[in-house]
Parts: C-alpha cells; structure tokens; sequence
C-alpha cells in the first residue's frame, strides 16, 4: 500500500527549501534597488558624518580614520544628479510629526565593490534587509531599462501583495561602466 502524504511532504519540504538571496533594500526617486547584502559594510545617518556635502557628485569624507570615496549613486543610476529628489523622504513625513531637517533623515550606505573598494553611497531613506526568494527575480530588457530611463540593472525582483518591483543593481557595472 502506497502512502499519499510521502510524496506530498516531499512536495512541501522543497518548497520551503527554495534558495533566497539576501538583499539590502532602499529607494531612489520613488524606486526600489537592491544590493547584495554581502556587498553593504554599514549604514551611516548624514546627520553623522563630518565633511558630507549634500548635492555634491562626489567627495571623501572621513569615518573613523578611513576616507570613504561618496559616490552620486542617484546620478549613476538615472543618468542625472537631482538633490531634491535625494533628500523627497524627508519632505513626506505626516503633518503630525515636527518638521525635521531632511539632511538628517538621509543615510549613507558604506559597500565595498568588487574590487574591493570601499565606497558611500548617499540615499534619501533608511535602508532595508530582506530576504526574497530566488523565483522573485526574472531578467529585464535592456529596452525595458531604457524606457524607464534607468542603468546597471540586472533583474527585477517581483513579489507579492501588489509591491511595488525591486530593481537588483549590478555591482560590477554600477561603478566601472
């Protein structure tokens, strides 16, 4: 006599199995990206940092002994620098909350690239981790990218509930276009 539920427990067992990538999530310009959570080192409030101009395309700034080369991820992504739209999350919190500073409401994101350089990456928002499953990530058209006007993409990441796609960036194009 065959038991039915082998072959369903199986069934069940790999799909909780199925592999998941760790991403670090943060938005630009009302867009979700991600990178590899292996590639992110910290996060950094603005509102720490000494020698961050805001705006600016690029500079050094100085943490704890390291200069840190800041990258306009903004710009490297969509092709333009818009200052504005970096510090928007700040300009949306609800009318009940005391009206804050944007600057101090923005983060830096310290990664370090392939090669091994350490680079910051200044975003409007506290980014965040989340685990996606591998059947999330389907490629996307270099026609599709350039419809919405954005670059070093390497697969969209859909999930469910009807929120909004992630855009995986690709770290080895990101920064040595």
């Amino acid at each position: 006599m065959t038991h039915s539920l082998a072959p369903r427990s199986r069934r069940l067992k790999s799909d909780q199995l199925e592999a998941n990538r760790h991403l670090i999530v943060f938005s630009l310009r009302q867009e979700r990206f991600a990178l590899p959570v292996q590639a992110a080192q910290k996060v950094i409030p603005i509102s720490n940092l000494r020698g961050y101009i805001p705006g600016c395309d690029s500079h050094l700034i100085l943490q704890q002994n390291y200069r840190i080369p800041v990258i306009n991820i903004e710009q490297q992504i969509f092709g333009s620098s818009t200052p504005q739209n970096l510090l928007a999350a700040g300009s949306t919190l609800p009318s009940t909350q005391p009206s804050l500073n944007p600057i101090l409401e923005s983060y830096l994101l310290v990664i370090q690239n392939l090669q091994g350089e350490v680079l910051g990456l200044p975003i409007a928002t506290q980014p965040i981790l989340q685990r996606i499953p591998e059947s999330a990530f389907a490629p996307i058209s270099a026609t599709s990218l350039n419809n919405v006007n954005i670059r070093y993409v390497s697969a969209l990441i859909t999930l469910p509930q009807n929120q909004s796609p992630i855009f995986l960036l690709n770290l080895s194009q990101l920064f040595f276009p």
